[in-house]
């Protein structure tokens, strides 16, 4: 086997990953698509429940918050899935027919990443329309009014490229840092996930999620203790320019964190073996 990175062998083994589990794929692809007409019907339920809405109120009613959810859902989604790159190396079997595979583990890391990245993305992004199309005949069946209430699937889209408010902020002048601190959020959490998938053989994403909630209301406690003591020092003055330079620092850091959840997931993947062992892969 050549011992160089091939994409034409990560091709390979996401082929080989697809095509050779239909009926997990195919169950995991249901259980989205029930979760996202969820998603949509149970904020709107007063619509099933109502006599029926006018012309006007009806795409209101419609938008309210659902749009949001799912784009929340759809981030979601991907900690999820991202959680579940070392999966089919849990069990003794599983490694011993992973190790098995005639590919570099840089190579099998890489299609277990695009596969719960990319392809989370493609399968959620393709199965809102019909889902949306569903909850859409649910509400045309089930609701007094009998009415379609329209599609909901560009406001989704709209809502997931540009945010809530139709703008791509990214491109807004004094708003740039702000906007990279976000996705250097995004990706830090996506990493932690990702580590979290490495580091847990049982329930990654729920432990991932225990750590950020401690994690959290630790930060939350010192924060408030610190600005309580800066409370004291009437010369502290945030400005704009303070403000970027806490925006810049608080990018390289995640930005540093993130490579380093990467490195370290990949150190704990390329290192497993059948007879698993205890190691964090520092």
């Amino acid at each position: 086997m050549n011992s160089k990175f091939s994409f034409s062998r990560v091709w390979q083994l996401l082929r080989t990953d697809v095509i050779g589990n239909p009926r997990y794929y195919s169950r995991h692809a249901l259980s989205l698509l029930l979760a996202q007409v969820l998603i949509i019907i149970l904020p709107n339920l007063g619509v099933l429940l109502s006599a029926g809405v006018d012309g006007t109120s009806a795409p209101a009613l419609w938008k309210c918050g659902t749009a949001e959810l799912l784009a929340f859902g759809f981030f979601f989604y991907i900690f999820l899935m991202v959680s579940a790159v070392c999966r089919p190396m849990r069990s003794k079997m599983q490694r011993t027919t992973m190790l098995a595979i005639p590919a570099l583990m840089s190579e099998k890391f890489t299609a277990r990443v695009l596969l719960c990245t990319v392809g989370a993305v493609l399968l959620y992004a393709a199965l809102i329309p019909v889902s949306d199309i569903l909850a859409n005949c649910i509400f045309y069946v089930f609701s007094q009014s009998h009415q379609w209430m329209g599609m909901l699937t560009p406001y989704f889209y709209k809502t997931l490229l540009l945010g809530s408010d139709g703008k791509a902020d990214l491109f807004v002048m004094g708003q740039v840092m702000a906007c990279l601190c976000v996705v250097s959020f995004f990706f830090f959490n996506y990493a932690f996930y990702l580590l979290a998938s490495a580091l847990f053989r049982k329930a990654p994403a729920v432990m991932a999620l225990l750590i950020q909630i401690v994690v959290g209301i630790i930060l939350a406690i010192v924060l408030t203790y610190a600005d309580t003591l800066i409370a004291f020092y009437d010369d502290f003055v945030v400005t704009h320019s303070n403000v970027q330079y806490y925006q810049l620092m608080i990018f390289v850091v995640l930005l540093g964190l993130t490579i380093l959840e990467v490195w370290w997931a990949y150190r704990l993947f390329k290192g497993i073996t059948v007879i698993k062992t205890r190691k964090i892969g520092l």
